[in-house]
């Protein structure tokens, strides 16, 4: 798993993809992000997850290789927005909770799939946590 993890970063740091945002959204819509992966591609894992995801506990277990994906793509994308960028969760919110909010953005938004995971991803998070200090 710790494999998968890496190499998702790792993915989203080697392809560029262009983002074209509008002047009233915040500053890193405007930018370009690395996506190897689509939101229909992260849907699908994310789907999968829903139903290949087990809880004991404080343990989960992740019995398909797609659903492992998801998470350590949700995981990854969690880690990679820097402080003061508009995502400001609370110090308990758990990765399932990411997972769950990203997971019901693809699922409202089919229109937007098409577009890089890491953006639609982020903006999923960022709605949901926004920043309380702006």
């Amino acid at each position: 798993m710790r494999g998968v993890k890496a190499g998702l970063v790792l993915v989203i740091c080697l392809v560029s993809a262009q983002v074209v945002g509008s002047a009233q959204r915040a500053a890193w819509t405007k930018k370009s992000y690395h996506a190897m992966m689509k939101g229909n591609e992260l849907y699908e894992d994310c789907s999968d997850a829903e139903k290949h995801v087990q809880f004991s506990g404080e343990r989960i277990s992740l019995s398909t290789v797609s659903a492992a994906q998801c998470w350590a793509y949700v995981e990854a994308v969690v880690d990679a927005i820097p402080g003061g960028e508009g995502f400001e969760p609370d110090s308990d919110v758990r990765l399932s909770q990411y997972v769950d909010v990203v997971r019901g953005y693809l699922k409202e938004h089919p229109e937007s799939r098409h577009f890089p995971a890491y953006y639609l991803s982020r903006t999923a998070l960022t709605e949901a946590f926004p920043d309380k200090t702006k």
